[in-house]
């Protein structure tokens, strides 16, 4: 039998850490950013910023229900890295349809970056329901808009919101209508014609 020799002290070194951390550069004064956090490649964790100056809306916070090349991952929530750092400019979220896709990450991620809540009276309910399972340290600010009335709501100086009733497998499914000093942008939501 060998001598055991023993081990090394183990050395810890830490790293410099930069204090901006996210790979979203800054964008020049007057220019409209659409940034998808998620749901472009894949069905599922739906996100998506709009930045316009020093403000931000955010729709929807959806997860991705992984397949079998995730085993033991319950579902994947979108990096919102660059939201935390500038989660002072975030003037609202706006959420188009209640499915998990497009709400299932909103307990995670809405005590992070806080700001007032807006959507369709059931999703509401389906939000303040996610937020049942939590341990009830955040409250989010509710605000519901009513698509038949055309409820129209200034957020900021940069950003006005309409919910427009569409077609969908779920109830008060909208798309979103958001004004801006540029221009108008259409989220459509999901919708389905049958």
């Amino acid at each position: 039998m060998r001598n055991k020799q023993p081990l090394p002290p183990r050395v810890h070194t830490e790293r410099a850490v930069t204090k901006k951390t996210s790979l979203i550069p800054d964008v020049a004064p007057g220019v409209i950013r659409i940034i998808p956090l998620g749901g472009v490649e894949e069905i599922g964790k739906n996100m998506t910023a709009i930045e316009y100056d020093n403000d931000i809306i955010v729709i929807d916070m959806g997860f991705l229900f992984p397949g079998s090349d995730y085993p033991g991952i319950n579902y994947i929530t979108p990096d919102i890295t660059w939201l935390e750092e500038n989660k002072h400019r975030i003037r609202g979220h706006v959420f188009t349809h209640g499915h998990l896709d497009h709400i299932g990450a909103f307990r995670h991620l809405v005590p992070k970056i806080p700001a007032p809540v807006y959507a369709s009276k059931f999703t509401l309910g389906m939000l303040q329901r996610t937020m049942e399972e939590t341990d009830g340290s955040y409250e989010p600010d509710y605000r519901e808009l009513n698509p038949e009335a055309h409820d129209i709501v200034q957020i900021c100086d940069s950003f006005s919101i309409e919910l427009i009733r569409v077609n969908h497998s779920i109830p008060d499914a909208t798309a979103v209508v958001v004004r801006t000093p540029v221009g108008n942008i259409l989220s459509s939501g999901d919708w389905r014609i049958e």
